[in-house]
C-alpha cells in the first residue's frame, strides 16, 4: 500500500505539518534530531532501521507496515496524557478502515 499524503492532510482536523518517508532509523528519533520545531508534526515512514516501543524494546519494521510519530506543541493538562495512546489507536484504525477498507 502506498501512503497517501495528500489523503493523510485533507483528513487531519487539526493544523499539523506531515512529513512521509521510505525509510529512517526511527519516526521518534527524526522528530527528537529536530529540535527547533514549534507546531505540531507527524512523520509517517513505511521502514524503519532502528524502531523502538516501549520500555526501549527494539522490534522489527519491515516495508509492510506504517510506522509514525506525532509531536504535539501544545499544552495537555498531566491528567489527560494517558489518554493519547488510546485516541491515536483509535484514530489511526478509523482512518484505516475508512479510507483503504482495512480493519
Amino acid at each position: 500500500m502506498e501512503i497517501d499524503l495528500e489523503k493523510i492532510k485533507k483528513n487531519l482536523d487539526f493544523e499539523c505539518d506531515v512529513e512521509v518517508l521510505k525509510t529512517v532509523d526511527s519516526t521518534n528519533l527524526y522528530l527528537k534530531r529536530k529540535s527547533d520545531i514549534d507546531h505540531d508534526m507527524l512523520v509517517i515512514a513505511k521502514t524503519q532501521t532502528s524502531g523502538k516501543g516501549r520500555h526501549g524494546k527494539s522490534f522489527y519494521s519491515d516495508e509492510n507496515g506504517i510506522y509514525m510519530s506525532l509531536l504535539l506543541n501544545k499544552t495537555i493538562p498531566a491528567k489527560n496524557v494517558y489518554l493519547l495512546t488510546v485516541s491515536a489507536a483509535v484514530a489511526v484504525a478509523e482512518t484505516l478502515n475508512n479510507l483503504y477498507g482495512i480493519n
